[in-house]
């Protein structure tokens, strides 16, 4: 019985934002690569709270997304891979994680596939990428790093690569574009509002 393949990336070079601060050209052609860095808090409590809520997908969730596994393919050739949603991410995000991102924007109601591409686990550095899959309206990656400095401050830095999906969602890409900065200030909220 052969295995079903994973899902493809829908994107060139999954890995591509651990690249950025390299030369344009080193990046794939016809794609936007943006970095934020913004200062969250101090402490020892910020810092774990931040962390926490990187690798937990807490920051996909209090931005209005639901966060759904992607189980394995089934024994039988012909089972799609399906998230099921009864059961919440049970672990920290991994490399190969797969995961279902649902949001609705007004009336639509979008369905986001995307994979753990790499993760950060040092002492004072945590965080993940995330790389969209076949069947994600918009193509790319994104990084979402925290980081405690020797002076105790706490950053967050948001990575994205992006570019327009394929079929259809082609012509989507500029309202992505318009989205864009309520999704960025929620991913920050999540991060420097209070902590529970």
């Amino acid at each position: 019985m052969s295995k079903k393949q994973p899902r493809p990336y829908n994107y060139p070079e999954p890995g591509a934002t651990k690249r950025m601060d390299a030369p344009a050209a080193l990046l794939p052609r016809g794609y936007r690569a943006s970095e934020e860095r913004i200062h969250i808090g101090s402490g020892q409590r910020r810092w774990e709270h931040a962390w926490k809520e990187t690798l937990s997908w807490g920051i996909q969730r209090k931005s209005g997304y639901t966060v759904l596994p992607i189980h394995p393919p089934q024994p039988h050739p012909e089972a799609p891979s399906v998230p099921h949603a009864a059961e919440p991410i049970p672990e920290l995000a991994r490399e190969g994680m797969e995961v279902l991102l649902q949001k609705r924007f007004g009336p639509l109601r979008m369905k986001m596939p995307v994979r753990v591409v790499y993760t950060i686990d040092e002492p004072a550095r945590k965080g993940f990428a995330f790389g969209t899959l076949k069947g994600h309206p918009v193509s790319g990656e994104a990084a979402f790093i925290v980081q405690q400095n020797p002076d105790d401050s706490v950053w967050f830095t948001l990575r994205s690569l992006s570019g327009p999906g394929k079929g259809l969602w082609f012509f989507a890409y500029p309202l992505v574009l318009l989205v864009r900065t309520g999704i960025r200030n929620s991913y920050i909220n999540a991060l420097a509002g209070p902590i529970s």
